[in-house]
């Protein structure tokens, strides 16, 4: 643990969706000085993280010293809410874990049919499956597990529905929105078809996947500010004198 890190007080803190509190250095204390010099040109470069960079390796880089790897955090609020950002591989790595599951898409009605809980049928492959969730908006659904289901084959229920499928694909290949020329969220009816039986998407639309998705919030924390090298002694000698306070 770096030596400035001893100068804060520790708090209770609950990660994700773990059930155990873990005792950490309450950042908050950081605010007061942050807040000074964050926006203030004079103190700082933009820098783009790269695969493979870390807190320390950055600021031995810049400063000749890693315990000044603090101070990308301090810079940059998002770093603190989010933490810092992945490698490609661990985005991938992240994804595949939280969205593991088979995602197939029609353009038929699913209202009121093909419901979470029920097993489906592909009358060509003989793949069997168990429904998990649908996105009507999309025209999806979710089934649990990696399932090979055939794109356009007829799926059945187990009370004798039928849909035919237009698309099959990994839960994580799958879309998660559609985007237009200037990057808004847009709709796209769920129920037509292109002659070749894909879904017809407006030519100025872009489906975004869930790994799109992912990639792109990673992407958001690597744009940071850094301490320029004539700064960084003065702020981390302020520092430890606020927290001492």
């Amino acid at each position: 643990m770096s030596s400035y890190f001893q100068n804060f007080e520790q708090v209770n803190y609950k990660f994700g969706d773990e059930a155990s509190l873990t005792r950490i250095q309450n950042l908050t204390q950081s605010v007061r000085i942050a807040d000074i010099i964050k926006d203030d040109i004079s103190f700082y470069n933009n820098y783009t993280i790269l695969d493979g960079d870390r807190a320390d390796i950055l600021s031995h880089k810049f400063y000749k010293n890693s315990k000044y790897h603090y101070t990308f955090y301090l810079m940059n609020s998002k770093l603190l809410e989010s933490g810092w950002p992945l490698r490609a591989d661990e985005v991938t790595d992240l994804v595949n874990d939280a969205h593991p599951n088979t995602v197939v898409g029609t353009a038929d009605i699913i209202t009121g049919k093909f419901n979470v809980g029920q097993t489906v049928t592909g009358q060509s492959s003989g793949v069997t499956g168990t429904i998990i969730n649908k996105r009507y908006d999309f025209g999806q659904i979710i089934i649990e597990g990696t399932k090979a289901f055939r794109a356009n084959e007829v799926l059945s229920s187990d009370t004798a529905e039928t849909i035919t499928l237009c698309e099959v694909t990994t839960e994580a290949n799958a879309t998660h929105h559609y985007i237009n020329g200037d990057g808004d969220y847009v709709d796209v009816d769920p129920h037509t078809l292109d002659s070749d039986g894909t879904r017809t998407v407006p030519a100025l639309f872009t489906p975004i996947t869930y790994l799109n998705q992912y990639n792109n919030e990673n992407d958001l924390l690597k744009s940071i500010r850094v301490l320029k090298k004539t700064q960084v002694a003065q702020v981390h000698s302020e520092f430890m004198r606020l927290l001492k306070e």
